[in-house]
């Protein structure tokens, strides 16, 4: 008899023990998951803009080819974006909350479009609200990372849009900073932006998200509205 209850026992702990086994991975996972997204969120909600320097890094996969620019970013909310480009020309790019300005200094050349609908729910001018939405927006995997890495988190839109595949985000493991997007297309392209000397909050002119045309500057007018910058 106390054979049997030995034995009843012990297939007792060794079940206990493969449903342990067996759950605590998919519920750790999980868990992290949803802290990791919490405390973005939680974070972003408080930022109202943002200065940083920025490499942005485009493939073209028609041309299966990198192009690489460098320069300062500007974003207010709940729309203002701006970007300095200063390597490998310089460039000004202007988003005024109804015109997107593109200016080219080599060319005093400036082409000014009026924006889509869907020009407003694009990942890289939406940022601020994107981040403090992310459940709202996407459907959010945690891709594997070691106990030292920053996270990575794949996003995918949950109302999909024509051209954007999937988000790939990257925040610091040590207060969750946002460090690197990327943004894939349909087409094979993807947009790639890393950023640094990150300033949250900062108090930024509203000069950098007005474009006043340089003094000869040739206007070209797109004709059809932009989807994304």
């Amino acid at each position: 008899m106390r054979t049997l209850k030995v034995k009843v026992v012990v297939a007792i702990l060794i079940l206990s023990s493969l449903f342990c086994l067996g759950n605590s991975p998919f519920i750790s996972e999980k868990t992290k998951l949803e802290e990791v997204i919490a405390s973005i969120q939680k974070k972003y909600r408080k930022i109202d803009s943002i200065e940083a320097k920025f490499i942005q890094r485009n493939f073209i996969a028609s041309l299966n080819q990198f192009r690489e620019f460098k320069g300062k970013l500007f974003l207010q909310r709940p729309h203002l974006f701006a970007m300095e480009v200063t390597s490998p020309e310089y460039q000004r790019l202007v988003f005024d909350g109804q015109f997107f300005w593109v200016y080219t200094a080599n060319n005093n050349q400036a082409v000014k479009a009026l924006v889509a609908p869907e020009f407003f729910k694009h990942p890289l001018i939406n940022l601020l609200t994107t981040i403090a939405e992310l459940k709202k927006h996407f459907s959010i995997s945690l891709t594997e990372t070691g106990p030292d890495q920053d996270y990575s988190l794949k996003l995918t839109l949950r109302t999909p849009e024509k051209d954007i595949r999937t988000v790939s985000l990257t925040v610091k493991r040590k207060g969750f900073q946002v460090k690197e997007l990327t943004i894939y297309y349909e087409s094979g392209n993807y947009t790639q932006l890393a950023l640094m000397d990150i300033k949250e909050n900062p108090d930024i002119s509203k000069e950098h998200f007005l474009f006043l045309p340089p003094p000869g500057t040739e206007i070209v007018e797109n004709p059809a509205p932009i989807t994304h910058p």
